[in-house]
């Protein structure tokens, strides 16, 4: 002990001396009122040091944790004295500046300062257990919050009018509204604030991690304040509580307010596509809370049975539930409509809460011709004989619906009109329809649904229905095309002859030379020839109008002679 005394001596000489070096600091003109955000004017001097000469920092007392005064750097002392404006953002009617020399932590406290708030200019928007930071614009005027928040469970939110620098001001009754990124939040209607604050409960329905809550201000005036998003909310689904079932064309919609069973609540679309007789679709079970929000793995691996009656078929599968849903395969051989269901074979008190429609479409038409292979005249009548089918070609005959016939393959046109509306009944029609054409083709006519969203394949004639145009005494020869050359590189010629005979085409330019001839055997009805533009060496002949003549003879006489101007055109 004796050793240790003279080592002691010499280090309660130094403590003395430390603290005796930090500074006494007065404040010796100061304003007692101020409002938060203006600079107003003090007067520090060093009582310890007069010619004190140093540095000082200035700060906020009660220490909020953070700085909410300017300047917050160095100031530097002259002769034991400092001046000069300083700004104070946090609002409060007992704040004391503290000034100690730079680098220390005593205190030299102003007298008492009161700082009011400054104009209304913003909302704020506290969640719960969300304290305050006035003053603070980095943190928004809050403290950083992780909010978590079971979906559909009531909770109070806080709106206050700020100033600038986030100090409720105390006054105003401005009407607020509530809106959120979440899909289905459940807010009161616009509200009144009172005195500048406002306590409003909400909910929010569909559980997701990164909701917020928007306030603005909806009240006509010259000032309007600035509106606020809250902190991130996170929802999480709440209990398993019920089944929900989705067809192949929907997807969960969590959250849905919908109560109408018929709009098909907790799915999106709140309709069902046609799925096709024979063809595999699949039906998935998910394990939902109340507001159809999917719990995922917190499910038990509960059995599920999905099952539905179409006309004298169940159809029905089980299947167990991994993370929360379940997915099952079913075919039906039968068009027609019905009804899927699930239940929790290991928890009686869980289905589904409303039953999905599925419409089960027939696979395909099919549609036969009587002049199939045929070679008809331009607007004959044309039998057609239409079959609606499943995936086997078995003929479904329990549902009549609306058909059209059009034109699959052609360039004439139908008749009445260019698309024919009949309805099948017990699965078939027999429609007789009529093509009218300009021109010698080959024709094909589809069937399909009127309906679009019945998913069956359309069908056509497997062969073709030969056409040829008219020719009418008004018009016994005929060609088609007419102009032709372009597009189309020859042209058809039809003409009619009453009864057998020789015959002999020519073809002259308009100056009376010979540009192509023909001689043919002539037979009773109608005949054909294609002339593709070229003359008597096959070069292919110019622009313009070309005299046709068809002069058919029974020995010397003459039984017809025809003339037509054909036009070519390249």
């Amino acid at each position: 002990m004796k050793k240790l005394f003279p080592l002691i001596i010499p280090f309660l000489f130094l403590f003395t001396f430390l603290l005796s070096a930090q500074e006494v600091f007065v404040f010796d003109s100061i304003p007692s009122n101020v409002t938060a955000g203006d600079s107003f004017y003090i007067h520090i001097i060093c009582t310890s040091t007069p010619g004190f000469n140093g540095a000082g920092q200035l700060s906020i007392r009660p220490d909020p944790g953070y700085n909410p005064m300017q300047p917050t750097g160095m100031i530097l002392f002259n002769s034991g004295e400092w001046g000069g404006y300083v700004t104070v953002f946090m609002a409060s009617d007992s704040l004391h500046i503290n000034c100690t020399e730079y680098g220390h932590n005593d205190t030299n406290l102003s007298p008492r300062l009161i700082v009011s708030a400054n104009v209304p200019q913003r909302l704020r928007l506290l969640l719960p257990g969300q304290g305050t930071r006035p003053g603070d614009l980095s943190s928004r005027g809050r403290e950083y919050i992780f909010y978590v928040q079971t979906a559909d469970v009531s909770f109070n939110v806080n709106i206050a009018v700020t100033d600038y620098w986030w100090n409720p001001v105390g006054i105003g009754q401005d009407t607020v509204r509530l809106t959120s990124n979440n899909p289905f939040p459940i807010f009161p209607p616009d509200t009144a604030l009172i005195a500048g604050n406002l306590d409003l409960s909400v909910k929010l329905r569909t559980a997701m991690d990164a909701c917020t809550i928007f306030v603005e201000e909806i009240t006509t005036n010259d000032t309007i304040l600035v509106p606020d998003t809250s902190s991130t909310i996170r929802i999480v689904p709440d209990l398993f509580s019920k089944l929900l079932l989705i067809a192949p064309s929907q997807t969960v919609l969590a959250g849905d307010t919908a109560t109408n069973t018929s709009l098909l609540p907790g799915a999106t679309p709140d309709t069902t596509d046609w799925q096709v007789a024979g063809s595999p679709f699949d039906i998935t079970v998910y394990a939902v809370d109340d507001c159809w929000n999917p719990v995922g793995s917190s499910a038990p691996m509960d059995s599920i049975r999905i099952y539905g009656q179409i006309g004298p078929n169940t159809l029905a599968d089980t299947n167990v539930l991994s993370g929360g849903n379940t997915t099952v395969t079913f075919i039906s051989d039968i068009n027609g409509f019905f009804r899927l269901q699930a239940e929790d074979l290991d928890n009686s008190s869980i289905t589904t809460k409303y039953q999905t429609p599925i419409k089960i479409a027939g696979a395909h038409y099919r549609l036969v011709a009587d002049e199939e292979l045929d070679t008809i005249i331009s607007g004959s009548p044309i039998h057609l004989h239409i079959y609606y089918e499943d995936e086997k070609d078995n003929v479904i005959t329990n549902d009549d619906h609306p058909i059209i016939i059009y034109v699959y393959r052609g360039s004439g046109s139908l008749t009445p009109t260019d698309t024919i509306v009949r309805t099948l009944t017990t699965g078939t029609v027999e429609p007789v329809v009529y093509y009218t054409t300009m021109q010698v083709e080959e024709l094909y006519l589809r069937v399909s649904a009127q309906e679009t969203s019945r998913l069956s394949t359309p069908g056509e004639n497997e062969n073709p229905i030969y056409l040829r145009p008219n020719v009418t005494p008004d018009e016994p020869i005929v060609n088609y095309p007419n102009p032709f050359g372009s597009e189309q590189k020859s042209t058809t010629i039809v003409y009619y002859l009453s009864q057998d005979c020789d015959v002999y085409i020519a073809i002259y330019d308009r100056f009376g030379n010979l540009v192509k001839k023909w001689n043919r055997n002539g037979v009773t009805g109608y005949n054909y020839l294609s002339w593709s533009g070229t003359n008597n060496r096959g070069t292919r002949v110019a622009n313009g109008a070309y005299l046709l003549t068809v002069r058919a003879t029974d020995r010397t006489a003459i039984v017809v002679e025809y003339r037509r101007w054909i036009a070519v055109v390249k």
